[in-house]
């Protein structure tokens, strides 16, 4: 399942050379799709945008008792657009990556937020599907006059003037990691070049600080970017393409300085595929024209004289 897709498709991986995909689930709204996934023990989170991205978004708990064919236990409302979902090393708590993305024409933006979701009476000896009342969403809010102070730290806040009136609105959250001993959690605010800080040690979570992902010191001189085109080979083997399309682009690249390579010194990097071959939009639902792709590292060198990119490794 990819962001924005309209499928959750179950693959059974005991045979990981060759994975197959063993059931298909859809939503039954018309228009919402499924963003993120997560497991802990026999329960399934899954997190849904709604079918107007700027309203709160739900996260659906599953029962797994039969990995193939998961039993709906309960829907929760979070924040809009939830992104990413995350349980806890105990799996005690979701936590739910809110990102509050404003809509096509930049009229609504919402507040992005984390909701963090208290799972654990569902590891009792009688489970309780986790509900309603287990959710709370902690938005930007009591950050918002602290806008200029985090300006200067390097925090990107920009928004549209007479919609994002906000630094709450502008923050968008991304992806989440949980510190080892449970008690905190950090939350990557993308658009905003920031990470925020959120203590979830006691009953009553708190974002504590938010600092920089860096500032570029541009007193060296204006940074310049120049396009180096390149194909790379379809992942699983060119054969296995599916006619009549394309086999997707990248979705990170990770430097690695340089190697000899023969008589020649490359740079070399590092690049993730993204989810394979993309097909159009259906009803609002994105079609995956390769249900058994997996994602593949690729390990790539580049002239730096000449601007020639090779494969040397996937």
């Amino acid at each position: 399942m990819g962001g924005g897709s309209g499928a959750l498709v179950i693959s059974d991986l005991r045979n990981p050379a060759s994975p197959v995909a063993v059931a298909r689930g859809t939503s039954d709204v018309v228009g919402e799709t499924f963003q993120s996934v997560a497991v802990f023990g026999k329960l399934l989170a899954v997190a849904v945008q709604n079918t107007v991205k700027t309203n709160p978004g739900f996260v659906q708990f599953y029962n797994l008792t039969n990995p193939s064919l998961p039993t709906l236990l309960s829907t929760v409302t979070v924040g809009a657009l939830p992104d990413m979902v995350k349980f806890s090393a105990d799996g005690k708590k979701l936590l739910v990556a809110n990102e509050g993305e404003p809509n096509t024409d930049y009229t609504i933006d919402p507040n992005g937020s984390i909701s963090v979701i208290d799972t654990a009476a569902y590891l009792l000896a009688t489970p309780a599907a986790p509900a309603q009342a287990n959710v709370q969403t902690i938005d930007f809010s009591a950050w918002n006059n602290r806008k200029a102070e985090l300006i200067n730290r390097g925090i990107r806040i920009t928004g549209k003037a007479g919609v994002t009136t906000t630094l709450a609105q502008d923050i968008e959250t991304e992806a989440i990691a949980i510190a080892a001993d449970g008690k905190t959690a950090y939350v990557s605010l993308q658009e905003n070049n920031g990470i925020a800080v959120l203590d979830i040690s006691t009953p009553t979570p708190k974002i504590t600080t938010i600092f920089s992902a860096g500032i570029q010191d541009w007193d060296r001189g204006t940074a310049s970017a120049k396009n180096y085109p390149y194909t790379l080979s379809y992942a699983p083997g060119n054969e296995n393409l599916p006619s009549g399309v394309q086999a997707g682009g990248l979705s990170g690249l990770f430097f690695a300085g340089t190697e000899t390579v023969g008589t020649a010194t490359l740079d070399i990097y590092y690049s993730v595929t993204d989810r394979g071959p993309n097909g159009t939009l259906v009803a609002g639902k994105r079609q995956f024209l390769d249900p058994d792709f997996q994602p593949t590292i690729y390990k790539l060198g580049m002239d730096r004289a000449s601007g020639a990119v090779t494969e040397l490794g996937k």
